[in-house]
């Protein structure tokens, strides 16, 4: 409890000029709610002789003031609107800057679709809390304190009677809550499962077609769908329970509050003016009350969406210096004594040596499991070695051990090569955002992928997701050419072939043996037409 208000305060503070204005604009609109109660008796006092009067000026008076409300709303709604665009537009974009900071390894653990949906709904969520349900809570304490007041000053006998029921209200509010947070919690997961189920299969629709699997996964959307609406059913009938409980109290104290008002104006006590004022001052007590519990479930929801942003942001974040360790004399890489477990118990590397020479090309081979994606990744610090060292060493004779900061040393293209929607273009200048048309072409050659040159848009031809629409082999090509254009001095390929033809693969062997010169160059394979083309071949085996 303690951790989440202090976040949602940290957002205040951040926020505490655009928050200040709003609840300024909700604390005179309080003023001229209650402002309509008084103008009101006073009119139909004056309307029934009971106070002598204007009736045109107070006329002038109530018009003039439900004006001022309307045009305080209409502010109200502009500016709401604005500050809560900016709000979330910051609060995704330091979600995702400390995602791509985050440990690779820690991130691992979270779905795709999971962290998807905790940067869209419960950010959305969070915002909604601060931008708008926070400031409309002080409104309403406000309006439900200044009615109260107004109702002491006219009648204290019948605001005290009314004040018995707040205990109630109390006891109602924390049973809701401790109950609505644990619905509240069930239902987001419930979401999550279903929003991570769409992902994988669209994103995989080619597979589910292949292997016939839609009336299965038909059936486990239903199954997940059905899960999903039994809680909000649930959450749902708790609510409505809660509800009608406090409705009967609210009901009793307007039917205790009319027969009250109707009993003194028969008695001469009071004026039907006076009555009109109680029933809209009880009115205004009952609304901001009924209101403030109907909040209580967009407490429950952003306080859970809160704890699940939290959650991201405490993952750890790479050790990084800020400055990238560039190393443009680079001439070896030696990997000493490397110990590796993923769980801590199965060793996927112990005790490993090898060295990747400059102007060599070297070819890691074995069985599948035997780590060599691992020492890929090691060699990148994308995960942090169970033991020994792997070390950078320059013509200089200077050495530095692999951090997040020499990443930029590497140009990688991994077994499952990624193309990003855009063009040719922007997907390839992501390794070199200066890139001439020449250059582009220039590695477009080298890399077998002429195909792109030879189509009608050239350059500009658009890529859709993932590279849906080339084939296999393609997309690899233009991985590699994109690798190629990295001026960084190591090129780490982890089976890069593997959906490439004979000749198309001996092209591109032919390209890298030309620039291995000026490069470390290391293969992940199990192709033997790459094996035989490289000048080093490091058997791995299995642990």
């Amino acid at each position: 409890m303690r951790s989440v208000m202090h976040y949602w305060l940290r957002l205040i503070k951040k926020n505490i000029i655009p928050l200040g204005l709003l609840t300024a604009v909700s604390s005179v609109d309080v003023i001229l709610s209650l402002s309509v109660v008084m103008l009101s008796k006073r009119l139909i006092d004056t309307a029934t002789g009971a106070v002598e009067g204007s009736l045109g000026f107070v006329i002038f008076l109530f018009g003039l003031v439900v004006f001022s409300s309307i045009m305080l709303h209409a502010f109200s709604s502009v500016f709401s609107v604005r500050f809560r665009t900016r709000l979330t537009n910051r609060m995704r974009a330091g979600i995702y800057s400390h995602l791509l900071k985050a440990d690779w390894m820690s991130l691992q653990k979270y779905h795709s679709g999971d962290i998807m949906n905790r940067i869209s709904t419960d950010i959305s969520e969070v915002i909604s809390l601060v931008s708008s349900t926070l400031p409309g809570t002080i409104s309403l304490l406000l309006k439900l304190l200044g009615a109260y007041v107004m109702l002491y000053c006219m009648d204290s006998r019948l605001a005290l009677i009314l004040l018995v029921l707040f205990p109630l209200i109390l006891v109602v509010s924390k049973v809701y809550f401790k109950k609505m947070r644990a619905l509240s919690l069930s239902i987001k997961e419930a979401g999550s499962r279903i929003h991570l189920f769409f992902q994988e299969s669209i994103q995989n629709s080619g597979v589910v077609k292949a292997l016939r699997l839609d009336l299965l996964f038909s059936r486990v959307l239903d199954e997940r769908q059905t899960d999903y609406r039994n809680k909000v059913k649930r959450q749902n009938l708790f609510s409505l329970y809660s509800n009608i409980v406090l409705s009967v109290g609210f009901s009793f104290s307007y039917l205790l509050v009319f027969g009250w008002s109707a009993y003194n104006l028969q008695a001469g006590l009071i004026t039907f003016g006076t009555m009109t004022a109680f029933l809209q001052l009880v009115n205004t007590i009952q609304t901001p009350a009924l209101s403030l519990l109907h909040n209580i479930p967009v407490f429950i929801s952003a306080y859970t969406s809160s704890e699940r942003l939290m959650e991201l942001e405490r993952l750890p974040e790479e050790k990084l210096t800020g400055r990238e360790l560039l190393l443009p004399d680079l001439e070896r890489i030696d990997v000493e004594d490397a110990t590796f477990s993923y769980d801590g118990k199965q060793k996927v590397l112990n005790g490993l040596s090898v060295s990747f020479c400059r102007g060599r090309m070297t070819a890691l081979v074995g069985e599948t499991g035997c780590g060599k994606t691992t020492l890929i990744r090691l060699i990148l610090a994308l995960m942090p070695l169970g033991g020994g060292r792997i070390v950078l060493r320059t013509a200089g004779g200077r050495e530095y051990p692999v951090t997040a900061d020499t990443r930029v040393n590497f140009a990688y293209v991994p077994q499952q090569c990624h193309l990003f929607s855009g063009t040719v273009r922007d997907n390839l200048k992501m390794s070199k955002p200066d890139a001439t048309d020449e250059e582009l072409a220039a590695v477009l050659e080298k890399a077998a992928a002429r195909f792109v040159l030879e189509s009608p848009a050239g350059l500009d031809t658009m890529l859709q997701e993932g590279g849906n629409g080339l084939s296999g082999g393609q997309m690899q090509r233009l991985a590699i050419a994109r690798a190629l254009l990295n001026p960084s001095p190591v090129l780490l390929l982890d089976e890069v072939t593997s959906s490439l033809d004979e000749d198309t693969e001996r092209d591109i062997i032919s390209s890298l043996k030309k620039i291995s010169e000026d490069r470390i160059i290391i293969f992940v394979t199990h192709k033997k037409t790459v094996v035989s083309a490289c000048d080093d071949v490091f058997h791995m085996y299995r642990e």
